[in-house]
This record gives structure tokens, C-alpha cells and sequence, in this order.
């Protein structure tokens, strides 16, 4: 099959961004442990700050593996379409969906562990999550035969399990593509007519067309979920980042941490009456604001469109169910 039969797992080949990051992830790691503060010191935010950005670092670097290798995997499909080896075809498609389910659920791990922390309120409890949730990405990174043994085994199954979650035919794909993987009947048909001491060898039984089209389609799908998740795993490091960027300015109360200050002014009808979350104290706070806005209004996201730079201040035009809102942000010094 050619490329553009793949969309987007050409799309996902095609992600210049992310090998950059891939090339630079020492350079991106030392350029943000550069805004943390000097020293630790006796500061509890300053010494939350440093975790949170060694469990930030711990999920981004995990995040760029697991795509790195689902891009490699991508790259054997594309040889193996052109070849018309089916049965590296069927053992790839079922591999990606083995990386996509664990790319599923680090984000669902990722998730929990934002909506865990933010409900905390003293240093101990706060340190504990954070510590809680730093040992799972142990799991996601280590946990197998070959990996350290203080980490726990994940199983194939955890994984699947958090795919179901997001793609409902995750279940019965995986169970087809492990029939067409196993050293049985169903693998044979990959290079025989399937008929013992009967049939022929290195031909391909004409009966796989539905199975070769669900691997195919399971390839795309999961393709396109790695895209949504990667997206989603990122919005849950931007909130961590801004937690980290509160924590380590001076003066900053553990009190205050994770609160989003959503006060503002302005309705969003037009430019002048902008939306404007006065109170935020950097950028991603003024966003969550906006979306805790847009949650508290009953309004329903669409899209999002940068409109214009102007005097210190980001304008952006936001498509929603209920009309465009003209949201402004100040732009850091």
C-alpha cells in the first residue's frame, strides 16, 4: 500500500517536532531546570517545584521513547506493505497496538495523578502524591522481565485495559491479530492456502481479506489515537508546568498552588470586550481559567484561532456550539 493509504500514520512518520525533541531532549531538560530556583533550600514550594519537575521530565521523556519506537514500527509497516510480507504486517499491527495501549495509559496515569495532587493542601500529602504518582511512570518505563525489579510488572492486559477506554474495538482487534501472530492455524494462512500437506506455501490464503483490512484499519485507528493522546498527555504536563512556575516564584504559599484564579472582565462579544482573566498568574493559569469559563457557561469547545498581538496582550478568536469569544492574554515579559 502506498503512504497516502496511511494517512495518519504517515502524518504521525511525518512529526518533525517531535523528532526535534527527540534529538534535544537534553538541551529541553536543561533549559528547564535553568527557571527552577537555585537551591531547594527550606522553601516547600520551591522543593515541590523540583519534584513536579522531575515527574514532568519523568512522563516527556517516556512519552518521546515510546513514540520514537512507535515511529520505527511505523517505518516496518511501510516495508512491509511494499513487500507484501504479511506476516510481519500482522506482528507490527499488533505491536502498535501493544505501544498505543501503553501510550493510553500513562495518559490516563497522567491524569490521575493531576487530579490527585491539585486536591492536596499540606507539604506531606502533596509530596506523597507526587511521589505515588513518580513510581507509576517507574512501572510504564521499567516494569517487565528485563527491567529493574523495585519496578512492578505491568501486564499486556493493564495496557489493553486502558485502551479500551478510548477505541471500543481494542479488544476484539487485539485478540484477531494475536490469532495471525501465534504460531498456529491462523498465522499459517499468512503463507499457505491453509490446507495440511495439500496446500500451497508462500501464497497467502484469498480468504484474509477481512482480517488484512481490520489490521489495516487497527494501524490507522491507532495511529490517530497516538496523535489524541500525546495531545492530551501534553495539556496535563502544561498544567504541571504551570504549577511549577508558581511554585518557584518568590514568596509563593503551598496554600495557593492549585488554585486557578478565574475572576476576569470583558464578555467576549468583541475585541475591545475581550475575555481577560486579570487575577491569573501566568499564561497556562489564564487558560485553565478560560476553560473553567467555558465549563461554568455550559459552552462547548470547538476551536481555537490566534487573532492578533498587540500591546502586551495575545488575542485569540475561540470557535464555540455558542458563537465566537474573543479571549486576551498578557504576554510574558
Amino acid at each position: 500500500m502506498k503512504s497516502e493509504e496511511y494517512p495518519k500514520l504517515s502524518r504521525l512518520m511525518e512529526n518533525e517536532e517531535l523528532w526535534q525533541h527527540v534529538k534535544d531532549f537534553d538541551g529541553l531538560l536543561d533549559r528547564s531546570k535553568s527557571r527552577l530556583p537555585v537551591d531547594e533550600g527550606e522553601s516547600e514550594t520551591v522543593k515541590i517545584a523540583y519534584l513536579l519537575h522531575e515527574l514532568a521530565f519523568a512522563h516527556f521523556f517516556s512519552t518521546l521513547v515510546f513514540r520514537f519506537k512507535t515511529r520505527e514500527i511505523a517505518r516496518g509497516i511501510f516495508d512491509a506493505e511494499s513487500q507484501g510480507n504479511l506476516v510481519v504486517l500482522f506482528n507490527l499491527a499488533r505491536a502498535f497496538m501493544e505501544h498505543t495501549a501503553s501510550l493510553a495509559f500513562q495518559n490516563q496515569a497522567l491524569e490521575k495523578a493531576v487530579s490527585d495532587i491539585e486536591t492536596k493542601q499540606l507539604f506531606d500529602q502533596v509530596d506523597r502524591a507526587i511521589r505515588k504518582h513518580r513510581k507509576i511512570v517507574d512501572r510504564i518505563y521499567y516494569g517487565g522481565e528485563s527491567g529493574p525489579k523495585i519496578a512492578k510488572r505491568l501486564h499486556t492486559n493493564d495496557l489493553l485495559e486502558a485502551l479500551a477506554k478510548v477505541d471500543k474495538r481494542a479488544a476484539s482487534d487485539y485478540a484477531t491479530l494475536c490469532e495471525f501472530v501465534h504460531p498456529n492455524y491462523g498465522s499459517n494462512l499468512l503463507v499457505s492456502s491453509g490446507e495440511l500437506s495439500s496446500g500451497s506455501i508462500g501464497i497467502p490464503s484469498g480468504s484474509l481479506t477481512e482480517e488484512l483490512s481490520l489490521a489495516r484499519g487497527a494501524i490507522e485507528r491507532c495511529a490517530a489515537l497516538d496523535w489524541d493522546l500525546v495531545i492530551s498527555g501534553t495539556r496535563h504536563l502544561s498544567k504541571i508546568e504551570n504549577w511549577i512556575t508558581i511554585a518557584s516564584a518568590n514568596g509563593a504559599k503551598l496554600s495557593q498552588l492549585f488554585s486557578v484564579r478565574v475572576g476576569h472582565s470583558g464578555d467576549g462579544k468583541s475585541k475591545d470586550t475581550a475575555i481577560f482573566f486579570k487575577k491569573a498568574r501566568t499564561h497556562d493559569e489564564a487558560i485553565q481559567a478560560f476553560y473553567k469559563y467555558l465549563e461554568q457557561q455550559g459552552i462547548e469547545f470547538h476551536e481555537r484561532r490566534i487573532a492578533a498581538v498587540e500591546d502586551g496582550y495575545l488575542f485569540d478568536i475561540v470557535l464555540t456550539d455558542g458563537g465566537p469569544l474573543w479571549v486576551k492574554y498578557k504576554i510574558a515579559e
